[in-house]
């Protein structure tokens, strides 16, 4: 299934991966309850009531160093619940691609929009090595029509650090090739006129 929108101004549709919902949810409840096992613990044994031969300054030390940790595991406990929910969640996810923009319809985890006029999308062979982290640099030589037909561009928000590619391929169902698929009448309509240097191709 996918999220219900207006069939006018929709170019893309891809779904979310519930099975990926759930491994991030895993991937943060199992290290909260150890955190949370580990606080529950420590406070079990503390008494911090003073007597008159002590005034429990090791105790309060104790506590001082564990809510930092139990205050952790409960942030951390939470978005994993959120994560998990998402994953169950009775209603349609997906990420929809129109010409207003990118929507990502995650339920419990929201439907955070990305407006068209923030997006900034680039292949990697249009981008200069040293913009370039070091595991991409590879990528970036593959030739122009590789690119374009089995990897996902390089989708930057505005105000945002992670390009939205990454979250694309870490939560929708099918592996980069399929997205970028999927997604092309998107990047078409977005930037209709694609063009590289192909010399190189020619010598």
């Amino acid at each position: 299934m996918t999220p219900q929108t207006s069939a006018n101004n929709v170019l893309a549709v891809l779904p979310i991966s519930r099975g990926r919902a759930i491994n991030r949810a895993l991937l943060r409840l199992i290290p909260a309850v150890v955190m949370l096992m580990i606080a529950s613990n420590v406070f079990s044994g503390l008494n911090l009531t003073p007597t008159a031969v002590s005034n429990r300054i090791t105790d309060y030390s104790k506590l001082i160093l564990i809510l930092p940790l139990a205050l952790g595991g409960l942030l951390i406990g939470l978005n994993g619940a959120r994560w998990l929910i998402t994953a169950c969640w009775p209603g349609e996810l997906g990420v929809v691609a129109s010409t207003k923009g990118i929507t990502l319809h995650l339920g419990a985890m929201a439907s955070p929009h990305y407006p068209i006029d923030a997006l900034t999308i680039r292949y990697l062979f249009e981008m200069d090595t040293d913009e370039l982290d070091e595991d991409l640099i590879y990528e970036a030589l593959q030739p122009p029509e590789k690119q374009m037909a089995e990897m996902l561009p390089r989708i930057y928000v505005t105000g945002e650090r992670e390009p939205l590619n990454n979250q694309l391929i870490q939560l929708c169902s099918g592996n980069e090739a399929q997205l970028a698929a999927a997604l092309k009448p998107f990047v078409d309509f977005h930037r209709p006129n694609i063009e590289w240097d192909d010399d190189d191709d020619d010598e």
